[in-house]
């Protein structure tokens, strides 16, 4: 028999019945040329991809393997479908008939989802909703942090991160929207996940299934956050004997003044003994033993699958 649905759960669900439609897309490639980018294809990208900012950036050693480290780093924002089409066609140096050697590789690769509402305030409704329960699975110790109404999953170098923010029109020109982006970082990371082919980035990557494997969806509200304390409070006082001669209700307060500090963003969110302003990413990355009480959520229970759209500046 399924677990019971709580109320509060089915009120944060209501927030998905606000997304009009979800598109997916491109929002940044970084690529590394080695040993330099080619004139004559610095020009056909910078024509393809009509407005849009094609900068060299200075070149991150650290995340780069050794034998690129002297090669030129180029950022392209919103790449157009003509623009990769173009990078699936040049992508190798042409010696003769048999030695092939690839001009560059991808070291960088943003992948926005965006929600799109009817408007920026039903999109802060849904962009506080997946901050609220969103979950990048591998996420070890590192903790979540904003900066002005951008969340991010970590603030540490890391080879994957995720922003978020419900403040700004989608891209796409769609209008108001909850903008997610998985961002991937190094060239290994993009080649292991299949970011670094540009067939696939032109006709269109499967973004539920890239959502569903990198990342969840989950939910605690305050009554299972305050199971979990009373099973705590009630463990401690069996096995430590500081404990022992203290109230039930002693420990747990003292176990909430604690748990409360260790679970706080950057915002002092949540207050003593509730989990109002709480992202569910720090929870489970604070309390192992508290996975198992949380409530799944399915991406198909909060979204269609996205649509794969490239921009058009033509």
């Amino acid at each position: 028999m399924a677990a019971p649905i709580s109320l509060s759960l089915l009120r944060a669900l209501s927030a998905v019945d606000l997304i009009l439609d979800t598109v997916a897309y491109v929002d940044q490639l970084e690529i590394v040329f080695h040993p330099k980018l080619p004139g004559y294809l610095y020009h056909k990208l910078t024509r393809l991809n009509g407005s849009a900012p094609f900068p060299r950036r200075r070149s991150n050693a650290q995340k780069l393997p050794p034998r690129m480290r002297g090669g030129s780093v180029w950022v392209l924002m919103q790449p157009t479908a003509e623009v990769l089409h173009c990078l699936r066609r040049h992508s190798y140096y042409r010696y003769g008939k048999k030695t092939d050697h690839p001009i560059f590789s991808v070291s960088r690769v943003d992948i926005a989802i965006d929600f799109v509402t009817a408007s920026r305030p039903d999109a802060e409704v849904v962009g506080s909703f997946v901050e609220t329960c969103f979950l990048l699975k591998w996420h070890g110790a590192r903790r979540t942090n904003s900066v002005g109404a951008t969340v991010y999953s970590s603030i540490d170098k890391t080879t994957r991160n995720v922003a978020l923010y419900p403040d700004r029109p989608s891209k796409t020109g769609l209008g108001p929207c909850a903008h997610l982006e998985l961002r991937f970082f190094s060239v290994g990371t993009c080649r292991r996940l299949g970011l670094n082919k540009m067939r696939h980035l032109a006709s269109g990557i499967n973004a539920m299934t890239l959502l569903e494997e990198q990342t969840r969806l989950a939910f605690m509200d305050d009554a299972g956050f305050g199971r979990f304390v009373e099973s705590r409070a009630r463990e401690l006082k069996k096995t430590n004997k500081r404990f022992a001669g203290k109230s039930l209700p002693e420990v747990r307060r003292m176990l909430e003044r604690i748990f409360a500090v260790i679970i706080q963003n950057e915002s002092r969110s949540p207050a003593l003994g509730s989990l109002a302003g709480a992202r569910i990413q720090d929870i489970y990355d604070a309390f192992k033993k508290i996975r198992g009480r949380i409530t799944p959520i399915m991406w198909d229970e909060v979204t269609s699958p996205p649509r794969w759209v490239h921009n058009k500046r033509r």
